[in-house]
């Protein structure tokens, strides 16, 4: 006999958020619950089945925050508050999710507009609730899981020319970090066809005139021009200038248009013109 006591207590976790995190560790978690006390004499820890304790910080009776440990494997792990030396049994588990790698996009040019639609390459894509991709410093965007090793998603608008970087999350909130850039290029006007008419055979060589023609697209293989519905490769000059070859096309007037990263194309007033030109004779 003596003055020793055991104290039990009803301390009920019901949640935890977010729920789910990269194999890698690190995502800062809250686990809620209810008639939570201050820690004792030891501390308090945060115990994810099959893998490591961590401290954690006491959020008052209804919370306790702490950063995942780095797990062997995918999967859920159960949650656990250890209070000094005292396991607290709960109800809540922690989904690890595959470490997501980004090695390549395509296109990796875009328009400020925005509309792109791009397509990320790497490993660890599943489709989770939380998947999301962000284009640099704007706000990320939902995306479309196509396999494990490719998702796509369309760009957002961006104000400013410039090259930025696209990472991926599964959680909204723990993203990748393999800086794969993509380049927002600066507005492409073309303003002039010369000459704009030629025989419907095809083979004119056309200086189309304007700004804003990118050197790096070109470079890329992704300047070219459509005439109608033919598309035509297109030879960089200078940023105010570029040239192309006609292709062949019944006589008419036809809408010429260019793109840098062989999706989005100019809209305006260009025309071609092509004409029945037939010589019979020479003298």
């Amino acid at each position: 006999s003596g003055p020793l006591h055991f104290e039990y207590r009803d301390m009920v976790a019901h949640s935890i958020h977010p729920r789910s995190g990269p194999v890698r560790g690190g995502t800062e978690v809250v686990v809620r619950g209810a008639s939570f006390d201050a820690p004792g004499a030891l501390g308090l820890f945060c115990s994810f089945a099959g893998a490591d304790v961590v401290s954690a910080s006491f959020e008052g009776e209804v919370g306790v925050r702490c950063i995942t440990p780095p797990a062997s494997r995918a999967g859920a792990s159960a949650v656990q508050l250890v209070d000094s030396d005292a396991v607290l049994v709960t109800s809540v588990a922690f989904i690890y999710q595959p470490h997501v790698v980004v090695s390549s996009i395509e296109p990796v040019t875009g328009v400020l507009a925005g509309g792109t639609l791009l397509r990320v390459s790497g490993s660890g894509f599943i489709a989770a609730p939380g998947l999301l991709v962000r284009i640099g410093g704007l706000a990320p965007v939902r995306a479309r899981v196509l396999s494990a090793g490719l998702l796509e998603c369309s760009t957002p608008a961006q104000p400013t020319a410039g090259l930025v970087s696209v990472e991926v999350s599964l959680n909204e909130r723990d993203y990748s970090a393999d800086e794969v850039l993509f380049e927002y290029l600066s507005p492409m006007r073309a303003d002039e066809l010369s000459p704009a008419r030629g025989p419907s055979s095809g083979g004119t060589l056309i200086n189309v005139s304007g700004w804003g023609f990118s050197q790096r697209a070109a470079l890329l293989s992704y300047v070219h021009a459509r005439f109608n519905l033919t598309k035509v490769p297109v030879a960089w000059v200078s940023s105010r200038e570029v040239h192309c070859v006609a292709p062949e096309h019944p006589a008419g007037l036809v809408s010429v248009e260019l793109t840098q990263n062989d999706q989005q194309y100019t809209s305006g007033p260009l025309h071609f013109e092509y004409r029945d030109m037939v010589a019979h004779s020479i003298h």
